[in-house]
């Protein structure tokens, strides 16, 4: 507790007036330009990118026929087969 009350007075306390270098103070500005260049790049990136989904259409393109034809042609492949053999297991059961 005490460490903790000593440290806030030490952060509480003005510090000595010191002279900051030239080099020092363009490598606070520098850091602060390049912050600001970084928000601003993300801050716009996302924008772009809500603007780019909320143009998107909200609906699939539909299939071509063909996609569609051929799926059917395969569904009735698999169909008619199976209703043969579902047919003649009920003719062979039944007297």
């Amino acid at each position: 507790m005490v460490l903790v009350v000593a440290l806030l007075v030490t952060a509480v306390q003005p510090a000595r007036a010191e002279a900051v270098e030239p080099m020092t103070a363009l490598l606070i500005a520098s850091a602060g330009v390049v912050v600001l260049v970084l928000v601003a790049y993300l801050i716009i990136a996302n924008v772009d990118e809500h603007r780019r989904v909320s143009a998107a259409p909200a609906w699939a393109p539909a299939a071509p026929a063909a996609a569609l034809a051929a799926q059917a042609v395969a569904a009735q492949a698999v169909a008619a087969p199976l209703a043969v053999a579902l047919d003649r297991g009920a003719t062979s059961e039944s007297p």
